[in-house]
């Protein structure tokens, strides 16, 4: 859900996320996030739909501050997509975070821009090791 206008805006997610530790154990967690950014061009409200792909391998490293770019078009109905690099914190792997999402959105609005979200986990499982 996100809210913006003249080359300024604020969001707030709540995802879904599933990860999986080095050591095979599938986490499950629900993070929320807010975001401040600015745009090249943004007017109007949305509400959207989407996936994400991480490289992350534990749901605690999708926590905390991230730098955002992205864009969306929306008339009615339409598509968005963002790239967040996570600040300071690295997979078990030593390689940065990121995180790709897409979508769908409804609403009426445009923008390309760069801002920045902090995320926090409000819930969060494991289940036992896939290794055989």
């Amino acid at each position: 859900m996100g809210a913006g206008w003249g080359g300024g805006g604020i969001g707030y997610s709540i995802t879904l996320a599933e990860t999986q530790t080095p050591d095979g154990k599938t986490q499950i967690g629900i993070l929320t996030s807010k975001s401040v950014h600015s745009a090249g061009a943004d007017f109007g409200l949305s509400a959207t739909a989407g996936k994400f792909y991480s490289n992350a391998d534990d749901i605690g490293q999708l926590e905390g501050k991230g730098l955002d770019k992205g864009g969306s078009a929306k008339f009615g109905l339409g598509l968005y997509g963002n790239h967040q690099t996570e600040v300071g914190t690295t997979n078990s792997k030593g390689e940065g975070v990121n995180v790709i999402e897409y979508g769908l959105g409804a609403g009426l609005g445009a923008e390309i821009g760069g801002g920045y979200s902090d995320a926090k986990s409000r819930w969060q499982t494991e289940i036992g090791s896939d290794k055989k």
